[in-house]
């Protein structure tokens, strides 16, 4: 399969395989697919930037049935994988901020819990407050045993993220509930080599440029899929507010659990048209919705979420 318009979006922290190959993860969007991409495993060098468009073949992998999952189609052994990058190829401009929120609109869901219940493994989500924490790393599989984004075995040496003493985390807020989650943006990363720890810890939101109009790339782990990391955060991706969204009323305050019954008993379709839903309907709010029961929500899609 060849993909005229693969956008790459984030790539993770590398880390090195049994034969001591290094392998980086990274993802992307492509429209003609219509679908967020896992492409792996890559070089360390000379992979796209992001928001840059490309042209790459690509083929399913074999170790991961994940149905975004693609490796770049091409000799794999040890003497070629340092080129491997080179496969891509640069195919338009990049893709511009006025852009991004359109190309990634579709892809843009309420919470991690939707995700797995439709079987994805990448998503985006745009959490209302995010707040960025630090993990200190003992470098021990035994405390630390989601760190590989491989899964490598229980017998890595302490390499690629497990190398680094402080492991970023991002806790937030989604449509069903608290997560805290593991930041594999390989830049975070970087910043950790080339400087010291307070101006690290000091500055990575800043230089994440994190806050309350960013989204959150996410993806789960091959061997764990109830297992998901922050491979990037992404900014200006967010759909304006338009004239509707002013005019419609403060949802009352539901909890967790409430929201999650609302999805589940509406199959997380959209109440109107029967698409995937991504937000809770505040139209219908009345007094009695106040107990906090949710029982005069719906669930309804962006294009139906407008007053009529």
């Amino acid at each position: 399969m060849i993909l005229e318009d693969f956008v790459m979006l984030g790539t993770t922290v590398p880390e090195p395989n049994s034969d001591q190959r290094v392998f980086v993860c990274s993802a992307g969007v492509s429209a003609e697919l219509g679908s967020l991409i896992r492409i792996y495993p890559l070089a360390r060098r000379n992979a796209p930037h992001r928001w840059g468009v490309s042209r790459v073949q690509l083929e399913r992998n074999p170790a991961d049935s994940r149905k975004e999952s693609f490796r770049i189609a091409g000799n794999r052994d040890q003497n070629h994988h340092q080129w491997i990058n080179y496969r891509f190829e640069k195919a338009a401009k990049d893709v511009g901020a006025s852009a991004r929120a359109s190309l990634l609109a579709r892809h843009t869901i309420g919470s991690i819990q939707e995700a797995n219940k439709k079987r994805l493994s990448l998503a985006i989500l745009q959490p209302d407050s995010m707040v960025l924490d630090f993990e200190e790393n003992v470098r021990s599989a035994a405390s630390a045993p989601q760190m590989t984004l491989f899964d490598a075995g229980e017998n890595e040496s302490a390499s690629g993220a497990r190398s680094f003493r402080w492991m970023p985390r991002i806790r937030f807020r989604d449509e069903c509930g608290n997560h805290n989650l593991m930041l594999r943006d390989w830049g975070s990363f970087e910043l950790q080599r080339k400087t010291d720890e307070p101006y690290f810890r000091n500055n990575l939101s800043e230089a994440l440029h994190l806050g309350p109009s960013s989204s959150l790339l996410v993806g789960n782990m091959n061997n764990q899929r109830n297992t998901w990391l922050v491979i990037s955060v992404l900014n200006n991706i967010r759909e304006p507010e338009t004239l509707f969204d002013s005019l419609l009323p403060d949802p009352v305050e539901l909890g967790a659990e409430a929201r999650r019954r609302i999805y589940e008993r509406d199959n997380w379709q959209c109440s109107r048209c029967g698409s995937d839903a991504d937000r809770l309907d505040v139209q219908a709010v009345t007094s009695q919705a106040a107990k906090g029961d949710g029982s005069e929500y719906a669930t309804v899609c962006t294009s139906c979420r407008a007053p009529s």
